[in-house]
């Protein structure tokens, strides 16, 4: 049982761990899409740019050395190039910071070579940096120089006046900065990653707690009254009407009903024991007195055989009843939105109650100024009004006459059956509705009674939200009062 308790314990617990963890897997998985496409498209854009900018500078370069008719020298080239770039002195070869172009790029970044039509070097914008002695024609493309990756490019100078090739240009992008930035993106979106996971997962217990705490509370509910099946204890409804509410509510619910029939149950039972006990005494005293002498009395055995048939059909009538009171509640759900035209209806009933009562006289008080159709379903309404006429033929005396009477209001339809019979005190007006209850068990028992008649009938107007109630004059007669809800017209 230990072991049983505590896998299931397990279980609940890695329940969380799992809402947690796919919670942060699914974060971290969209942290990881949307930082690769941040850093793509940022570094795809500045190589872009650099690849743009290096273009630019070297048709810029081109175009003014292209002036020159003969092979570039460095006087030449200063010269040319004097007209888009700043020429500063330096030793051996100038150093030429080529203007708003380079400067857009970073001079650090940039290294440009000028050689002559003989392809000797004759200006370099920058320090000789192990590049290459001879130049190479060739479009943009990525290259490491001593380590360092960066694009290259190189072209033909042709004059502009005779289409010879006066010299040559290569440029050189360092793309370090590139690279730093790079790094420093990549360490940002590391930084973004590990707080977004702690964001995260402190994110996830919340929502776990808001979503596996109540399914906690409902399953220590559960447990509770799996230990005890009558407890009181319920689960408190969620603060936010959500489908988390409709769960505990439903549960409840459910709860309240397994209770109820529980407690149907041991009634049942406790009933059939407690109201068995008497047929089933008088047929055994009828058995045993045949036992001992009476079989061979064709009298006594007549008697005794008749008085066990009559009290086995009262345990059969009983038995009925019991299981018609039971299967009440059952029913509500069934028949709730079932309706029934009540003036044809009592009318039937007293019709039928009139052929086996050929001696009494029902008479119909009909106020209805329209039929009526009343909220209960037709075999219910049949059944109620069985019960309380024939209540009113059993307790007649002298006076053998029921009046039942038809009356509604804007809400209700109001049944009145009234006997002239011996009446009920007002002790026992208090107790008719209690299940087995006789005003004079003695009289209950020889009209062929079980007490359970009227309990079955207020079950019956209960379940239909309706009111069942009765006034009563001793050694005058009973009125009993049924309202029923009418059906609302749309």
């Amino acid at each position: 049982m230990n072991k049983e308790h505590s896998f299931k314990k397990f279980r609940i617990k890695s329940l969380r761990v799992k809402w947690v963890t796919l919670t942060l897997t699914f974060i971290l998985g969209m942290f990881l899409i949307f930082s690769t496409f941040i850093y793509y498209n940022a570094t795809q854009m500045m190589s872009i740019e650099g690849r743009k900018n290096i273009e630019l500078t070297i048709e810029d370069m081109v175009r003014q050395l292209s002036q020159s008719d003969q092979s570039l020298d460095k006087k030449t080239s200063n010269t040319l190039l004097s007209k888009a770039v700043k020429i500063s002195g330096g030793k051996g070869n100038y150093t030429v910071n080529v203007g708003n172009l380079i400067a857009e790029l970073g001079q650090d970044e940039l290294y440009a070579y000028v050689y002559s039509a003989d392809k000797k070097l004759v200006v370099e914008t920058r320090p000789k940096k192990d590049y290459q002695s001879k130049p190479l024609v060739q479009n943009i493309h990525l290259r490491r120089v001593n380590g360092m990756p960066g694009f290259v490019v190189g072209k033909e100078v042709r004059s502009k006046k005779t289409n010879k090739v006066v010299g040559y240009v290569q440029l050189f992008y360092e793309l370090d900065d590139l690279n730093h930035i790079r790094k420093d993106i990549v360490h940002n979106i590391e930084i973004f990653v590990v707080i977004g996971l702690i964001i995260s997962f402190l994110g996830a217990i919340l929502i776990s707690h808001y979503f596996l705490d109540p399914l906690q509370k409902l399953v220590n509910t559960m447990k509770i009254m799996q230990e005890d099946p009558m407890t009181d204890e319920r689960t408190p409804l969620p603060k936010d009407k959500n489908e988390l509410w409709e769960l505990t509510k439903s549960s409840n619910h459910m709860m309240d009903q397994v209770q109820r029939y529980i407690h149907q149950q041991e009634q049942f039972v406790e009933d059939v024991s407690h109201e068995l006990r008497t047929p089933v005494a008088i047929i055994e005293g009828h058995l045993q007195m045949l036992n001992r002498w009476g079989k061979d009395d064709p009298e006594i055995l007549s008697e005794s055989l008749e008085a066990s048939l009559q009290e086995i059909d009262r345990m059969k009538a009983l038995v009925q009843e019991m299981l018609d009171l039971t299967r009440i509640d059952q029913e509500e759900l069934q028949y709730q939105n079932e309706t029934c035209v009540a003036r044809s209806l009592v009318q039937q009933v007293l019709n039928n109650f009139q052929i086996l009562y050929p001696d009494f006289s029902f008479v119909l008080n009909d106020e209805l100024l329209e039929p009526v159709e009343v909220c209960i379903c037709h075999r219910h309404l049949e059944q109620l009004l069985v019960i309380l006429i024939d209540n009113a033929v059993k307790y007649s005396t002298d006076k053998k006459v029921v009046h039942v009477t038809l009356s509604a209001n804007t809400r209700h339809l109001e049944i009145a059956v009234q006997d002239f019979g011996e009446g009920i005190s007002k002790e026992d007006l208090q107790k008719i509705f209690d299940r087995f209850y006789r005003v004079d068990k003695a009289r209950s028992r020889q009209k062929g009674g079980n007490g359970l008649g009227l309990a079955i009938a207020q079950k019956l107007v209960e379940v239909y939200h309706g009111k069942l109630s009765v006034d009563s004059i001793l050694d005058e007669g009973t009125v009993f009062h049924i309202e029923l809800p009418i059906k609302k017209e749309k």
